[in-house]
């Protein structure tokens, strides 16, 4: 019996002028047995920050003083 896991890892920041951004990444993947749940969850995890954490450096367009885009 197969075991799916679906691990998402979201972070939100906030920017100058009331502005914020943010970026999540969701996997899905499935595991053969019970045993190998906790190592893959760690992995994931590890996985999906960093991911995250590496992609969200980028701000985009900021909002300048009191006007919105």
């Amino acid at each position: 019996m197969a075991i799916t896991l679906e691990a998402n890892y979201s972070k939100k920041l906030g920017l100058p002028g009331y502005s914020s951004h943010q970026y999540s990444v969701t996997i899905r993947l499935e595991v053969s047995a019970i045993k190998q749940v906790e190592a893959e969850s760690a992995r994931l995890y590890a996985l999906l920050q960093g991911c995250v954490d590496r992609d969200i450096q980028e701000k985009g367009i900021l909002p300048v003083h009191g006007e919105s885009n």
